[in-house]
């Protein structure tokens, strides 16, 4: 299947997931405000952890053993990663909900969150490691229809069920932890539809040795730690609104990178093969995210313009002043999308040991920069905190790469982009949000970025390539932060 193939159908998933939450938000903060959002966000957190560390090494077992596996070898696969899965998140949820029970009266800003509340995120994280397997392997085997037709129904399910609990039973806050309880329901009959017939609970010691060896797993918990980490400082030091108003805004960095991803998941076969090959430049890759770069800056310059006008008119001017963080959010995503090729070398050449100390030692460093940041700068310390993380693991990652075979610098139009975009917010931030200052950012803005694109690199208004690669061993970037 070509990469615009395949990327067009991961991308149709990220598409409708963003329809239905553009159609369903106006709805919800027509009740909800920023705090119940904060709520959700804090709550998501603490689930997060567990379902990160119930999932880790995953990708890499199913891309490493699954295609040439046979159908006994499949079953033991599945079957030791659901038991293990469903340990970990047990075991968390029994954590959590210990130590929820424990601090809930003792802790101030853990009172917003109520009982209902956390049990259906518990229950949803339960559920979590079915999907996770399913999409996992759904990738290795390049089921992109599968995959998005998944994620279609889930945002769907999700939006439906929110919007009856908040309209038809009153539930308020709950109604959003409901939705997510839904989607996650999804996951686990997409998980029983598609793997039936290898699903059992069973363990394979080398199967688990290999999760245990993979050296992500340290990296990846760091991840979540400074995700956790993060929001309990904004609670703590902000309040549940600021975090509500900061999660809201990344909600459309979100939009953006399950855009983005599908590309990823579409172009990673193809730059994994041209990381093999010590003759080939990156072409098919080069190409492909030069292409992601113009355009996706060119949304951050209508994001920066007029974000404030389209947040204001969807949510009923409540979450407002989410506006200032679009701009961070789009330069922040050009940094987490570049060296490309880089990434891909390192693991073309199986260098994940390399891979993990790096994306290690970027994660601490967003650990003790939010530690550091967020109680004395708030939310801006949080950015700040997650640029120095993902700048340092995007410059690490180039200097072993480099040892390996010559790569072609192809992240100019990323740089440039995130020039351009600081530049309006700049303006935006000292002009004020009046009309025509917007106007002139958007149209002024788009007119020059998009001609100089026209200029310099006529190609990238030929969306993507159409170059083929066979979607075995596809292997996942989301260790990467």
């Amino acid at each position: 299947m070509s990469i615009r193939a395949r990327s067009a159908r991961y991308f149709s998933a990220a598409l409708v997931s963003a329809l239905v939450s553009f159609v369903t938000l106006p709805l919800t903060t027509k009740v909800l405000g920023p705090q119940s959002y904060g709520v959700l966000a804090l709550g998501s957190a603490l689930a997060g952890v567990g379902a990160y560390i119930a999932t880790l090494g995953m990708s890499f077992v199913t891309a490493s053993r699954w295609p040439e596996a046979d159908r006994v070898e499949r079953r033991r696969i599945v079957g030791t990663l659901l038991t293990i899965g469903v340990a970990v998140v047990l075991v968390w949820a029994l954590i959590v909900a210990g130590s929820f029970a424990v601090l809930h009266t003792r802790v101030d800003f853990l009172r917003a969150i109520t009982w209902p509340e956390l049990l259906l995120m518990l229950g949803g994280l339960i559920f979590s490691p079915g999907w996770t397997i399913t999409a996992d392997i759904a990738t290795v085997e390049g089921k992109a229809t599968m995959f998005a037709a998944v994620n279609i129904v889930s945002a769907i399910v999700s939006a439906a069920a929110t919007l009856i609990a908040l309209f038809v039973f009153d539930a308020l806050t709950i109604s959003l932890f409901v939705g997510i309880f839904a989607s996650s329901t999804v996951g686990l009959v997409a998980f029983f539809w598609y793997l039936g017939g290898y699903i059992t609970l069973t363990y394979d010691p080398h199967v688990r040795r290999e999760l245990a060896q993979t050296t992500f797993v340290v990296a990846q918990i760091a991840e979540t730690v400074q995700s956790l980490v993060e929001r309990v400082l904004l609670s703590r030091y902000v309040g549940y609104a600021s975090l509500g108003l900061f999660s809201h805004s990344r909600r459309y960095r979100d939009f953006a990178n399950q855009a983005t991803g599908s590309v990823t998941r579409g172009v990673w076969p193809v730059t994994l093969g041209e990381a093999r090959d010590p003759h080939n430049t990156f072409a098919a890759t080069g190409r492909t995210w030069r292409t992601v770069y113009v355009w996706l800056t060119a949304c951050g310059i209508g994001a920066t313009a007029i974000g404030d006008r389209f947040i204001s008119a969807l949510t009923h001017d409540k979450f407002t002043p989410a506006w200032t963080y679009l701009a961070p959010w789009f330069v922040l995503l050009l940094v987490q999308l570049s060296a490309k090729p880089e990434l891909g070398t390192l693991y073309a050449f199986g260098r994940s040991h390399t891979m993990g100390r790096i994306s290690l030692f970027s994660n601490v460093l967003g650990i003790v920069g939010s530690a550091s940041l967020i109680p004395w700068l708030g939310t801006g310390g949080a950015l700040t905190a997650l640029a120095l993380q993902w700048l340092s693991y995007r410059v690490a990652v180039r200097i072993p790469a480099r040892r390996l075979r010559r790569i072609p610098f192809q992240d100019g139009w990323a740089v440039a982009g995130c020039v351009v975009l600081l530049a309006l917010y700049g303006v935006k931030l000292i002009a004020g949000r009046g009309a025509g200052v917007e106007l002139a950012l958007l149209f002024g803005g788009e007119v020059l970025w998009l001609g100089a694109a026209a200029v310099l690199s006529r190609d990238v208004f030929d969306l993507l390539p159409k170059g083929r690669a066979s979607a075995a061993r596809v292997q996942s970037l989301d260790a990467a932060p």
